[in-house]
């Protein structure tokens, strides 16, 4: 099956080719993840584009449906030699869980449908992803966890000068020894130059990150919007029932998500 509607032409070598409003000329594969495909339907095989996945054989698409064919809103991924579904329609959050999910499956995409029907393990793994992804949906729950959510910090750095310790507590030792540094150089500074950095014994509590691979391990902390986004640190209590009232959702006891990536469950 022919997926181009036209005729490529060479792509300029220059500049002026980058930058072209117009162009007909197709895009290096160095310089893309997206990939046509045939995906199969009942009445037939249709073209769509999708987006190469690291799981050799599979496709990420998005997800048709209908008498007429149109785009449901939703993604799948998408056998390449067949154009058969792997997984059922999903959020694409979820759909890219799904991925991940399969890793540990130990099956081989990359064959014929043919072989992948011979195969216990490939069936037996086709059924296992439906199943497990239909009900992390119907209980807008992730598919696969990136972290747990929970987190028991540190104990906290502080500055300690003639026996008096700060009130404030920072998170490393370089920021405490530079932010000393800062007061013993600055006109009129406060400390002294036998100022000492002091660790607490103790953690100062909990805080709570987003369980989703939509977020990063960096960005994924509830933060205290009144602190310059950094993490609220509380008792365990406090700092769930607070991410509560901000929007978050517990789905157990250890894992929670962001307002942004719980919409993507639902």
């Amino acid at each position: 099956m022919t997926m181009t509607a036209t005729q490529p032409t060479e792509r300029p070598g220059t500049t002026q080719g980058y930058r072209d409003p117009f162009p007909r000329y197709p895009i290096p594969p160095g310089e893309t993840a997206m990939i046509e495909v045939a995906a199969a339907h009942s009445n037939g095989l249709t073209p769509i584009v999708g987006e190469r996945t690291d799981r050799a054989g599979l496709v990420l698409t998005p997800h048709t449906t209908g008498r007429v064919l149109h785009y449901s809103g939703l993604w799948c991924l998408t056998h390449i030699a067949s154009g058969a579904r792997v997984s059922p329609p999903a959020s694409l959050l979820h759909t890219r869980e799904a991925l991940l999910w399969l890793e540990n499956a130990g099956v081989d995409w990359d064959r014929t449908a043919a072989d992948l029907h011979a195969d216990p393990a490939a069936s037996s793994t086709f059924h296992e992803l439906y199943f497990a992804l239909t009900g992390a949906r119907e209980t807008g729950r992730p598919l696969v966890y990136a972290r747990t959510s929970l987190v028991n910090w540190p104990p906290l750095w502080r500055i300690c000068h003639r026996g008096i310790v700060s009130p404030d507590g920072y998170d490393t030792y370089e920021h405490a020894a530079a932010l000393a540094e800062d007061a013993v150089a600055a006109p009129g500074g406060v400390l002294h130059p036998d100022a000492v950095i002091h660790r607490d014994e103790h953690s100062p509590g909990w805080g709570l990150r987003c369980a989703s691979i939509g977020c990063t391990d960096r960005d994924s902390f509830f933060p205290d919007d009144w602190d310059y986004g950094l993490p609220i640190v509380d008792s365990r209590a406090a700092v769930q029932q607070a991410a509560w009232n901000a929007g978050w959702r517990g789905h157990d006891e250890t894992h929670w998500t962001c307002p942004d990536c719980t919409r993507h469950y639902h």
